[in-house]
């Protein structure tokens, strides 16, 4: 017998309740799953489910009830004013990651810039860069899997067709230091979770690539040696924009002051006011 739509959600939040998983999931992955938001949604909750829809339905919380993300179940995440290809190749975005891109769209007013967004991932950073202003932006990425996401995001975006979206492969600044690139802007959300914090993470999160979670050194090892490479890939005066963990801002501070004492280094809150950019402009030593 056929059921509502909400009916079906209903269900759907039920069982995943009942797993201890956040019920309002259900609603996510049907809304991403059958592309209808907002109006159309509340006003098609009353309407009979079809029984392929159901089980499309079905099949996809089923999945989330192992503890698979829902983006990657559905195949995309939304970010910022778009959406982006995800699988379990890269970090799925975080509203905080919004956060950084619209700090740096406030702060970064030119045009004409060169940009780098290094460890790129879904290409969400530096293609939402690359989209609300003419610069030219390079991204970055260790892991050719993870670039060919980037360059899906940036098909289905048409950035694709511009010319001032540039991908490569390669290690941190390699592929820029290989290159002979120098940018005016860095930008980086590299892993920052230290190994001991594995235990107190939600079990969903461990479904997503490791390497783009977890950092030696208390998770700060990538900021480490991008710090101490600047003068390579920055030109004198570039801007440098990290994504940090919550309680990294002042040893990542202090760290930066130990190298360069004379720069002035700005530690941001996100919206919960927790520690979550470091920002600071670099002069050549």
């Amino acid at each position: 017998m056929q059921v509502s739509k909400q009916a079906a959600i209903f269900q759907a939040e039920k069982r995943l309740k009942e797993s201890g998983l956040e019920p309002r999931v259900a609603t996510l992955v049907f809304q991403d799953l059958f592309n209808v938001y907002q109006v159309a949604f509340t006003l098609a909750l009353s309407e009979p489910i079809s029984e392929r829809d159901q089980a499309k339905y079905d099949a996809a919380i089923a999945r989330v009830l192992t503890g698979e993300p829902y983006q990657y179940v559905v195949g995309f995440a939304h970010f910022y004013d778009a959406k982006f290809t995800v699988n379990p190749n890269v970090l799925i975005p975080r509203f905080e990651t919004e956060e950084l891109v619209d700090f740096i769209l406030k702060r970064e007013s030119n045009e004409n810039l060169t940009i780098a967004d290094i460890g790129t991932g879904t290409g969400a950073i530096g293609l939402t860069l690359a989209q609300h202003a003419d610069n030219h932006v390079y991204m970055t990425d260790k892991f050719e899997a993870a670039i060919q996401v980037a360059k899906s995001n940036a098909s289905m975006l048409n950035a694709d067709k511009q010319q001032n979206v540039h991908f490569l492969v390669g290690d941190m600044f390699e592929p820029l230091i290989e290159n002979n690139i120098k940018v005016d802007v860095l930008v980086s959300n590299p892993p920052y979770i230290a190994a001991y914090e594995r235990d107190v993470m939600s079990a969903d999160t461990l479904f997503e690539p490791q390497t783009a979670l977890f950092a030696p050194e208390e998770g700060l090892y990538f900021y480490k040696q991008m710090v101490e490479q600047l003068e390579r890939v920055l030109n004198p005066g570039g801007r440098v924009y990290f994504e940090i963990g919550y309680k990294q801002g002042d040893v990542l501070k202090n760290y930066i002051h130990g190298l360069h004492p004379n720069i002035t280094v700005e530690v941001i809150k996100d919206i919960n006011q927790n520690d979550r950019i470091i920002h600071f402009t670099w002069e050549a030593m």
